[in-house]
């Protein structure tokens, strides 16, 4: 068991930053429909940051497979993404008596301050009207609230091994795009602020040194896997991760068409890890050392 554990927490050079960015336009990042109305989450969960990194470091430096498959692995180590008004007051989920809260704020206050709805509609191109039953309203996060016009910025830590990251890339300024609807101008962040935080900084995101979660009594930051985990408070989700080597591949026979799906523990839940299991952050979910 200590080999196994030496394996998976070797100490490298590595560094822990947080990262700020700015929203610059509306995005939607799909969590339930209903009916033709698609709902979206109010943070940015890791994979989906992780992701838009990935595409985007990979497709400035030459679009390679290699490319990409190295730095999938460089910005693996990556939390979920919260909103805040004020620096000091970032909108971390907790479930409080039988509501999700994100701050101060109810899930529907959260939602009335912070989002609007999109409609589109397929169109027919003889005609150009609108196809029958095509209709769809989508849920968008603003980059202002509606009530008092203030500016959302975006939070969260990752952990990189390769200084060089830091220096020729993750540089205030940088724009990336999350989410769905690209298309329409949506998903564009500007990375405002990157700072290299110590020990002391990560225990408000649960996390030790090496990445692992440390146990204080809060709501959780990130997902964690169900295993060898009681839910004292809060929610299931299921999530889905892709598999980009399988979906380029094409040679994937697994149901999903190369997506891996997790049963997980919601952000904003409290959980008991059981015994002296040790859970190592993977792009926002918290996945059990084997």
């Amino acid at each position: 068991m200590l080999d196994i554990m030496q394996k998976h927490l070797v100490i490298k050079m590595s560094k822990w930053y947080k990262l700020v960015f700015k929203q610059l336009s509306p995005f939607h990042i799909g969590k339930y429909n209903y009916g033709v109305v698609s709902e979206t989450e109010l943070f940015i969960p890791g994979y989906t940051m992780w992701g838009a990194l990935v595409n985007d470091y990979g497709l400035k430096n030459g679009g390679t497979e290699k490319i990409f498959n190295d730095v999938k692995e460089k910005f693996k180590v990556i939390t979920c993404f919260y909103p805040y008004f004020e620096e000091n007051n970032v909108l971390f989920p907790k479930f409080e008596h039988g509501k999700l809260y994100y701050g101060k704020y109810t899930e529907e206050e959260l939602r009335r301050k912070l989002t609007d709805t999109f409609v589109s509609t397929a169109i027919l191109p003889i005609t150009r009207s609108a196809k029958d039953e095509s209709l769809h309203e989508t849920e968008i996060m603003l980059p202002k609230s509606k009530d008092d016009n203030k500016q959302v910025f975006w939070t969260g830590l990752i952990k990189l091994e390769d200084e060089s990251i830091h220096k020729n890339y993750l540089l205030k300024g940088l724009e990336i795009v999350i989410g769905g609807d690209s298309r329409y101008g949506f998903g564009k962040l500007k990375l405002d602020d990157i700072q290299e935080i110590k020990k002391d900084d990560l225990a408000e995101w649960q996390i030790d040194e090496n990445g692992c979660l440390m146990e204080n009594g809060d709501s959780i930051r990130n997902y964690i896997e169900v295993s060898g985990v009681d839910l004292l408070k809060g929610k299931y989700r299921t999530i889905a991760e892709l598999d980009f080597n399988k979906i380029m591949s094409n040679k994937s026979n697994d149901q999903g068409n190369g997506q891996k799906f997790t049963l997980c523990f919601a952000p904003g839940s409290y959980v008991k890890v059981n015994g002296s299991d040790k859970y190592l952050l993977n792009k926002g979910l918290f996945k059990k050392i084997e």
